[in-house]
């Protein structure tokens, strides 16, 4: 039984669930990017949590900064950190819990019962932005 896949079909939704497939990842993107994706989010968060250490203790080292600015360096750069950690992440994920969009000020996820057909294309004009 267990080589063998059995479709069910939800309730109500009239969508085949396959029980017995391969375990998906817990969120991953419908669109391939060869994993290029994962290596820029680490080069931008390393780089930057990286610079929240260097910029402050090398500016009071050199006697540039005092306290006082070292410690809003200090506070600045981690949230600079986390936006740019959150900007990376922005983007359209798919999972089994449904489809989840990711901004950079908010995530949300349809459930696939709520979802009853989706369009995707390149975006033009200002749907780029």
């Amino acid at each position: 039984m267990r080589g063998r896949v059995r479709r069910l079909l939800r309730a109500g939704a009239g969508i085949a669930v396959d029980h017995y497939a391969a375990p998906m990842a817990k969120w991953s993107r419908p669109y391939g990017d060869g994993g290029a994706h994962d290596a820029q989010v680490t080069i931008a968060v390393l780089g930057s949590a990286v610079a929240a250490v260097l910029i402050p203790a090398g500016g009071l080292a050199a006697g540039e900064f005092t306290p006082a600015v070292a410690i809003v360096y200090a506070v600045f750069i981690p949230s600079w950190v986390t936006l740019v950690w959150r900007v990376t992440l922005v983007g359209v994920y798919i999972g089994f819990e449904g489809i989840k969009i990711r901004h950079v000020w908010r995530t949300r996820v349809i459930p696939w019962t709520q979802l009853n057909r989706a369009w995707a294309g390149q975006a033009d004009d200002f749907d780029a932005w």
